[in-house]
């Protein structure tokens, strides 16, 4: 019982669930991103009547040259001449390559990668240092610098008011996708050469490690941007993180295990608040990463590069707007786009805007419409957790049946906010199999089905 109060106490601790008072609208249409990161978007993108708004991205460096030294002008000026055109904005800070390097000199291990870009030329090989994401003295730096940039953006009502969503980083190689160095790359199918897995196994890498790690950039990121929805841009690539499996030992192919957790729990931390964004679109399938996190709540994004990513066959115009109508019909309305794309196919731009403008990006969940979220880890061994939204007049009580629909016990759940509860399901002395819950608030009845296994 003690043992179940520790793991309970720690998720309440760590489990920020709050009813946002301020109803969020996510970004809907189409975002004109620049070519290279810290670069400002082109004035003829800022005039095209098809984008809404621009991705601005900047290397944690630029605009922190020194421990003490801070350097927005870059942001801020951009923010505000995407607001003179009527342009919202998108706004990511890289980390990973774009570390500043005075960080090193605060004791954070320096690591050396060479890693052929998925953005790029098959036979092109960047080098870069980075530090390990779960550094603690790196996530103090990082966090300090997130609440720097945070105040210095509300210290003008205009600028702050236009930015639409703030895209998670803390876990990068050299762009915002949430990724690290790994051995080989898929897109061009050759093996870097870099001892990716060799360096991150001399510094103890563990995936627990990095999943503890952007579980408190997530965190961070709601506690800090209060009013701001956020952004996960990922790549489903199997090499897209290290291929180091659970005990530190070397695996092949990653099936992309890690991924799912770090984007499942970052669902659970910060719910509709949040877009999950696939990168490097250019197949008609959605990832299941992102296919769960849109069922959980959270809102789906897309980018595509036909510069990075290849062609699909046919004309490039039709295929765009092919898979636009793909988006549509995935209850998808955000789509970001290289300046390259908007130039070069106005007219498919222009039907992805009309077709996404069909709808908007308002966040529509009523707490007085009841939703049980999946349960987190699914399968579990020791515990498992479930939230609840609903307006209820009392704590509402969760039932639980084994696979015959035999009752077994009752839970009653921790109230974390107004409207929002937590349910917390032990393990202990359950066999494996699959079992069904259920809770009823006011007329309406939910349940689903959770696996237990063995350790």
């Amino acid at each position: 019982m003690f043992y179940k109060k520790i793991i309970l106490s720690a998720i309440l601790l760590a489990s920020p669930f709050t009813i946002v008072a301020q109803k969020l609208v996510h970004p809907t249409g189409i975002f004109a991103v620049s070519d290279s990161i810290d670069a400002a978007i082109e004035d003829d993108i800022y005039t095209l009547d098809y984008v809404d708004g621009v991705v601005l991205r900047y290397n944690w460096a630029i605009l922190q040259p020194g421990k003490s030294t801070f350097n927005f002008a870059p942001v801020l000026s951009e923010i505000s001449k995407a607001k003179f055109y009527g342009k919202k904005v998108s706004l990511g800070i890289v980390c990973g390559a774009g570390i500043p390097h005075w960080i090193y000199d605060e004791g954070v291990a320096k690591l050396d990668f060479k890693e052929i870009p998925y953005q790029g030329e098959s036979d092109k090989v960047i080098s870069f240092s980075m530090c390990a994401p779960w550094d603690k003295t790196y996530l103090k730096y990082f966090k300090d610098f997130i609440i720097q940039l945070n105040s210095a953006l509300q210290a003008d009502t205009s600028i702050y008011n236009n930015i639409v969503q703030v895209k998670v980083g803390g876990v990068n190689r050299y762009s915002l996708e949430l990724a690290l160095p790994s051995e080989v790359n898929l897109t061009n199918g050759k093996d870097t050469s870099t001892n990716a897995t060799e360096i991150w196994q001399s510094v103890g890498y563990k995936p627990y490690f990095v999943l503890d790690a952007f579980s408190q950039i997530v965190r961070h990121y709601r506690s800090v941007f209060k009013t701001k929805a956020l952004n996960i841009p990922f790549i489903p690539d199997p090499y897209s993180l290290p291929l180091i499996g659970s005990a530190g030992q070397a695996i092949g192919k990653n099936k992309q295990t890690l991924m799912a957790q770090l984007i499942d729990k970052s669902v659970l931390i910060a719910g509709n608040k949040l877009m999950v964004q696939w990168n490097a679109l250019n197949k008609n399938f959605v990832p299941l990463a992102l296919d769960s996190a849109m069922q959980n709540g959270a809102y789906g994004g897309l980018q595509i590069s036909f510069k990075y990513y290849g062609n699909p066959p046919g004309d490039k115009s039709d295929s765009l707007m092919y898979l636009f109508d793909y988006a549509f019909a995935k209850n998808i309305n955000y789509m970001e786009l290289h300046c390259g794309t908007l130039r070069n196919l106005p007219e498919a731009a222009k039907y992805g805007y009309d077709l996404f403008h069909t709808r908007d990006g308002q966040i529509t969940e009523d707490i007085l419409v009841p939703h049980l979220y999946n349960n987190a880890p699914n399968p579990f061994v020791d515990f498992t957790y479930i939230k609840l939204t609903a307006k209820a007049p009392r704590k509402p009580a969760m039932q639980l049946f084994d696979c015959n629909g035999i009752f077994i016990r009752e839970f009653s759940p921790v109230k974390i906010d107004e409207y929002e509860y937590l349910y917390f399901i032990s393990g202990e002395n359950l066999p494996s199999g699959t079992y069904t819950v259920y809770v009823k608030v006011r007329e309406k009845q939910m349940g689903m089905k959770i696996l237990k296994i063995n350790k």
